[in-house]
């Protein structure tokens, strides 16, 4: 990280920086996903946190804490924040989102502010966590708008998430 900041890399092309941050943050987030996994792999193991359904099934949903896939392809910010840290948005919603008496206009703001006084006071928690909740309403409205456009229509996705992968990217940098 303090690499980012010396005159080198400063004086180094768009395309190169742009670049050595995304793959920064790649392996960056590599570390959440192994951690998460062992956890989640220990938990299956122990049988902790399953449920064991009426027709014999086990089910793991509540020791689910990454969705990687859906983290790595989201085209939409908040796909992409529910894919993330599961087991924590499913907590902030029923305890959080859907206690609080605020108008429902503002609640998702006071989580993600909650969420970064949670995470500490560093200024990148609360550009990313404040800055997410305007992004998503705004993908909402142009998501109505485009809805025809997007329905059963890989190409308007992929060019969506190619556009938007390098927005995320440079959303949560912040944070590390």
């Amino acid at each position: 990280l303090d690499y980012v900041m010396e005159e080198e890399f400063l004086g180094k092309p768009f395309l190169y920086k742009f670049i050595y941050l995304i793959a920064g943050f790649w392996t960056f987030k590599m570390k959440f996903y192994g951690g998460w996994v062992l956890a989640e792999g220990i938990c299956i193991a122990c049988n902790l946190g399953t449920e064991e359904k009426e027709d014999g099934t086990v089910d793991y949903s509540s020791i689910i804490n990454i969705d990687i896939y859906g983290t790595e392809v989201s085209w939409e910010l908040a796909h992409c924040v529910r894919a993330w840290n599961k087991t924590i948005q499913q907590w902030m919603k029923i305890y959080v989102y859907d206690t609080t008496q605020l108008p429902k206009s503002v609640r998702t703001d006071f989580v993600f502010a909650l969420s970064a006084f949670w995470h500490g006071i560093r200024p990148g928690y609360y550009l990313t966590f404040l800055s997410a909740p305007p992004m998503i309403k705004l993908q909402q409205k142009v998501g109505n708008l485009t809805r025809k456009a997007r329905e059963n229509n890989q190409t308007y996705e992929m060019v969506c998430l190619l556009y938007l992968t390098p927005i995320y990217y440079g959303h949560v940098t912040p944070i590390t």
